[in-house]
């Protein structure tokens, strides 16, 4: 059984970590994505049409040119 008591390992941690920090949005006013669902979103075009990582670069930059300032895709 699960025990909720206990606090989470190091490798826990880091992941819970990771995920906070992707769930933030894109930018301040963006209500419908996250960091975590746009990289997915792309990560799943990019496995579904066997883009390489150098398309999967170029969907990414490109991405990043055309959003508003201050956003947070890195």
């Amino acid at each position: 059984m699960f025990n909720c008591d206990k606090e989470p390992n190091a490798d826990a941690t880091k992941v819970f970590g990771l995920l906070k920090y992707y769930d933030e949005p894109l930018w301040n006013e963006c209500t419908n994505h996250n960091k975590l669902s746009v990289i997915a979103y792309v990560f799943t075009i990019k496995s579904d049409h066997g883009l390489s990582e150098a398309n999967y670069d170029k969907i990414i930059k490109w991405a990043r040119n055309i959003l508003p300032e201050g956003t947070k895709l890195k």
